[in-house]
Parts: structure tokens; C-alpha cells; sequence
């Protein structure tokens, strides 16, 4: 009798990991897909660092897309500018709040002006 309800309460929540796990994987290939089908590029720049309460670092950067600012934030990595740096930032155009810094593209001084609604590609 002991054997079953171990059984059962190892077939449940075992059930409901799979279920955590399916819906965390979901989240993932659909933002994937969003910023792979609707993608459009815009400038973002790095605001500032910030400790995780598990002791890792982040960055948070912002962007404006037709006059809404939006915010983001990342893993740092020292090899950043942080405040101040200038990166592409690919969003989905369905979502912007699907979004990811591109750190290894910074924008060039040159480019100064993001049409409102970003870019299909990356500007040369």
C-alpha cells in the first residue's frame, strides 16, 4: 500500500515538472520565432549594472519604437560599454517587449537617426 502512494506521488509530480518544463520551453521557441519572423533592428543604449539577488551581474538597456520606450537587460559582459554604449537591439515587431541586444554589433558614431518603426536589416 506504501509502494502505490510513493508511486503515484512520484508519477505526480514528476507529471507536473514536465508540464513546468513544456511551458518554459514553449516561452522559448516562441520568442525565438517572434524575433525570427517579425524581426526589425533599432538602436538601443545601455543604462546601467546591476547585482541579481544570486550575485550574477545584468545590464538594462532601453529603445524607442513609434515614440514608446521600452526596456530590456541582459548577462553583462565586461567587454560592454555600461552607461552610455550604443548596440543594436533586434525586436519583434508584433512585441517589442520580445526583444534581444545584439552586444556584439555596436552602432557606429555615424549612424544617428532609427525610422520609428526600426529597421528590416541592419543598417551598413
Amino acid at each position: 500500500m506504501i509502494q502505490n502512494k510513493e508511486r503515484i506521488k512520484v508519477f505526480i509530480y514528476g507529471f507536473i515538472l514536465l508540464i513546468i518544463f513544456g511551458i518554459s520551453s514553449y516561452r522559448g521557441i516562441s520568442e525565438y520565432i517572434g524575433l525570427k519572423k517579425y524581426g526589425r533592428y533599432t538602436i538601443g543604449i545601455t543604462t546601467k549594472k546591476e547585482t541579481t539577488p544570486k550575485g550574477g551581474i545584468d545590464f538594462d538597456y532601453t529603445f524607442t519604437i513609434m515614440g514608446k520606450k521600452y526596456e530590456g537587460f541582459d548577462a553583462y559582459n565586461p567587454k560592454i560599454q555600461v552607461p552610455g554604449g550604443r548596440y543594436y537591439v533586434i525586436f519583434s515587431s508584433k512585441n517589442p517587449e520580445q526583444n534581444e541586444m545584439l552586444i556584439n554589433q555596436p552602432v557606429p558614431d555615424s549612424i544617428r537617426e532609427v525610422p520609428p518603426e526600426g529597421w528590416r536589416e541592419i543598417p551598413k
